[in-house]
């Protein structure tokens, strides 16, 4: 044990002795081990953020969206070419809802579809997000809560009435502290009478719910938007233990009503959101280890700078190790003598480096909360054994070689060297 400890302090004194050059071997270790930091707690952070933003609606749901068939001959595989073969597909209607709404273990199903207009109430003109939905949509989404007045009704909804309900935010800019319940405001140019107000709800990434206005999906569809379609239909189950059941009778039913025989024709997209939980999982999963082991290649090359320094420290002290050897030091001493450097300048890197990675995580965590997308901190303690076992592990490959070398050298020519 005496020895051990000898060799430590021998370590850390030549190590002193030698600071840039020791400062420079620690760069590599530094910059890798702060990669890798960055890499799992920013990977892990967001991986949450997005679970939190999937699981806001809760995970009885069924989503289903149009989508383009991959069978399609000549599609526009383009970021525009998408976005216009997306806005092309009206095929989803409230009439599909109604039919999958008939399913055994289907409790309610709700359509919706955006739409933008000007907002007028007096001398106070607003730009406002329309989200136009079913009456059922306040039994599909749970965090829809009305804190004065009502929601629409179905019978409102068929009968294309003229009514709005307003999120929080968006009735404080247009009503402040007046009450707005009755009250009759422009939408679009036609007059639309508020019978409701919703409770604040905060926003998700970038969509503010306080800031939008609730209307009847027929009304937006027939009044507003000029269309028959929706944007999507979203299903709360009565058993989520059989929502992938539920799922594939979903795609069954409309695979049947809009004559589908290959499933690379399905012009929607259904999924449970606990299947898009799952593959949020898969995915992020996967990125991680490719980025962890693209974070740690920079680790050979903080290890090849260990190496390279104990070399050069081995060549510098070839008479000091002689005359040790001399005085009855054994060659493990020697071999533990420089293994235990080359420790050391790993363990220093790796601590370093976790500074690093840890506030730069703080700080593109921060950014994206400056943006709205609050994903929270997540400095994982997984990350934090990774990066000190992986630098640990380089002190131990790439000083090994070197400290066998040194531990070999002859008394003797130690001496005349």
């Amino acid at each position: 044990m005496r020895a051990f400890i000898q060799s430590v302090s021998m370590a850390l004194k030549n190590l002193r002795q030698n600071a840039v050059r020791t400062f420079v071997t620690l760069i590599g270790i530094v910059l890798s081990v702060a990669a890798i930091i960055m890499v799992m707690s920013a990977g892990e952070s967001v991986k949450q953020f997005v679970l939190g933003q999937l699981g806001i609606f809760g995970t009885e749901l069924i989503q289903v969206e149009p989508r383009v068939p991959s069978g399609t001959a000549g599609q526009d595989r383009s970021m525009s070419g998408t976005i216009n073969s997306l806005t092309s597909i009206t095929t989803l209607t409230l009439e599909d809802g109604e039919a999958l709404e008939k399913l055994e273990n289907v409790s309610f199903v709700a359509g919706g579809s955006f739409g933008q207009a000007q907002i007028r109430y007096g001398n106070e003109r607003k730009g406002a997000m329309l989200f136009g939905s079913s009456a059922q949509m306040v039994n599909v989404d749970k965090n829809i809560s009305v804190a004065s007045g009502r929601f629409y009704s179905e019978q409102e909804d068929r009968s294309l009435a003229q009514v709005v309900v307003l999120g929080s935010g968006l009735k404080e800019k247009l009503f402040g502290q007046a009450p707005a319940l009755g009250e009759k405001i422009d939408l679009g140019g036609k007059g639309y009478r508020v019978i409701g107000i919703l409770k604040e709800r905060g926003g998700s990434g970038f969509l503010n719910f306080d800031d939008m206005a609730y209307i009847p999906i027929r009304t937006l569809q027939k009044k507003i938007l000029g269309i028959d379609y929706v944007t999507f239909l979203t299903i709360r189950v009565k058993n989520n233990d059989i929502v992938k059941g539920t799922t594939e009778d979903v795609r069954s039913v409309l695979r049947n009503r809009h004559t589908i025989w290959d499933p690379k024709n399905d012009d929607f997209e259904a999924m449970s959101i606990a299947e898009g939980q799952e593959l949020v999982e898969e995915i992020f999963g996967a990125i991680s280890l490719l980025l962890l082991a693209l974070a740690s290649i920079s680790l050979l090359v903080g290890g090849v700078g260990i190496m390279n320094v104990m070399f050069v420290a081995m060549e510098e002290r070839v008479s000091e190790i002689g005359l040790r050897k001399a005085m009855g030091a054994r060659s493990q001493d020697i071999l533990w003598q420089f293994l235990i450097e080359s420790l050391v300048i790993a363990l220093f890197g790796a601590c370093i480096g976790l500074c690093i990675g840890v506030g730069l995580v703080f700080i593109i965590i921060s950014a994206l909360g400056y943006f709205g997308i609050d994903v929270g901190f997540g400095v994982t303690i997984e990350s934090l054994f990774v990066g000190i076992g992986f630098s640990v592990l380089a002190g131990i490959i790439f000083g090994s070689y070197p400290a066998w070398r040194a531990s070999r050298i002859a008394p003797t020519e130690a001496m005349r060297g």
